[in-house]
């Protein structure tokens, strides 16, 4: 929005509903970035997407409620069949999603992606 616009509403709504109007979905955009950030530090219902590099060098590329849980379990041999075999896997990128579908459909476009594309991706992580 620009000034101009600004002002335009400013004038339409007069300056103190203006102002309240701006309050109001400021205060509504700023709980809900609260809200969603303490989910995040709680973990509170999300899913992650993550990508493991195994001892063979491949990237396996699963989802979970908690990662590290999940690594241990993989490197216990009772994770995905793909991974049995290649113990163990080491984490390399994860992202947390709002929910188990975002997850999966996170984890079906990273699985789309080439190794080269896989690995650009987990390089741009650690930065």
């Amino acid at each position: 929005m620009n000034s101009e616009e600004v002002k335009r509403i400013a004038d339409k709504w007069g300056a103190t509903d203006f102002l309240s109007g701006i309050h109001k979905e400021l205060s509504k955009s700023i709980a809900e970035l609260f809200e969603c950030e303490a989910s995040y530090l709680l973990n509170d219902g999300h899913y992650s997407v993550y990508m493991v590099e195994c001892s063979d060098g491949t990237i396996y590329t699963g989802i979970a409620r908690d990662v590290s849980k999940r690594i241990s379990v993989h490197n216990k041999g009772k994770g995905a069949k793909y991974t049995k075999t290649r113990l163990p896997v080491v984490l390399k990128w994860e992202k947390m999603c709002r929910d188990r579908s975002m997850a999966s459909k996170y984890e079906y476009r990273i699985k789309k992606l080439s190794r080269k594309q896989k690995l650009k991706l987990i390089e741009e992580y650690g930065k």
